[in-house]
């Protein structure tokens, strides 16, 4: 609700808060890093390995493939939303409650971004940190989806809701495609350790994220 309160007024400010040292294009120069495993999708030794194969479902591969395909189409529906200030970096580490406020830190992406970006990465990165068991992703994306809407109609907003959950899902559809070749990848190197937990835990987690991004993205693509 904080976060939608801030970010909501921002949206109404004309001309829109900008400033020289913001980023520009930032979550297109994300994705730039982000395409180097994407060919293990359809490698059949990767999918073979017993923690992808115990984990991954080979069903999803197809998915993956389209999710990155559509990327343009994502990113597009991201590019007609309102506009406002974005801290492109949203989890629960930067986030700090102190007296019935809400604190923000570690300010080094920010620039202009659309409304509800910032509400989909909370959601995804929530889980992909470990912050919020991976079952519970559904829910918690209700929860900020709900709470980010509140905030943007007490800061004056008065759009279609249907825009926060259009930004919210088509970024989960853009960002988020590189997680399930993410896992591969670490497998296959035969990594001990990914995102400081050991590898085995962390592809747990993450292979039950992947049925969520792809479902949001399928919704982002009938909104968009």
């Amino acid at each position: 609700r904080h976060i939608g309160q801030a970010q909501g007024a921002l949206a109404l400010e004309q001309p829109l808060r900008a400033e020289p040292w913001f980023s520009r294009e930032w979550l297109r120069a994300y994705l730039t890093e982000r395409d180097r495993d994407m060919g293990l999708l359809t490698d059949a030794t990767a999918w073979s390995w017993p923690l992808v194969r115990d984990n991954l479902s080979r069903g999803h591969a197809e998915s993956l493939r389209r999710l990155r395909h559509d990327q343009g189409l994502f990113l597009g529906a991201l590019d007609r939303l309102p506009r406002t200030v974005c801290h492109f970096d949203l989890h629960p580490a930067n986030l700090f409650a102190v007296e019935g406020q809400t604190v923000l830190i570690d300010w080094a992406f920010v620039g202009v971004g659309a409304l509800a970006e910032d509400a989909a990465v909370l959601v995804a990165d929530s889980v992909l940190d470990f912050h919020v068991e991976p079952e519970l992703f559904g829910e918690l994306f209700e929860v900020v989806r709900r709470g980010y809407l509140d905030g943007l109609r007490r800061a004056g907003w008065e759009g279609p809701a249907e825009l926060v959950e259009l930004g919210m899902c088509a970024t989960l559809g853009a960002r988020y495609a590189w997680i399930g070749p993410a896992l591969l990848a670490a497998v296959v190197a035969e990594r001990s350790i990914m995102n400081r937990r050991p590898i085995a835990e962390a592809v747990t987690c993450w292979a039950q994220t992947i049925p969520f991004i792809l479902a949001h993205a399928d919704r982002a693509r009938q909104l968009a």
